[in-house]
């Protein structure tokens, strides 16, 4: 049942438009609802822990590259990244300004 799940998955496929911690958590959720996996198996399939799972679902942590590419691949999701069309927002400016008002360097 759940390979019919897969199939028609792949036939549609889902995109994601990632802009802010809070999108990458609700995209990881959602897509791993979807899949019917709770959050301690996609932890034990990407080789994360299941509180880091629900931090970043819940927008509170910023995963390493490599985590979001486990993540990503057993979700059955690619990662895509598209240059920032004029006028969008400027993401690097965006990191500078909350490290600055946290206190990090």
């Amino acid at each position: 049942m759940q390979m019919g799940r897969e199939v028609a998955d792949q036939a549609q496929p889902i995109v994601f438009r990632i802009d802010s911690l809070g999108t990458l958590g609700n995209a990881v959720r959602e897509r791993r609802r979807r899949l019917g996996m709770t959050q301690a198996e996609l932890a034990e399939a990407a080789g994360v822990s299941r509180p880091q799972v629900s931090r970043i679902e819940c927008g509170a942590m910023n995963p390493g590259f490599l985590v979001l590419l486990r993540l990503f691949r057993k979700l059955g999701c690619r990662l895509i990244a598209e240059p920032r069309p004029a006028g969008e927002l400027d993401l690097d400016a965006f990191i500078d300004s909350h490290r600055q008002r946290d206190g990090a360097a």
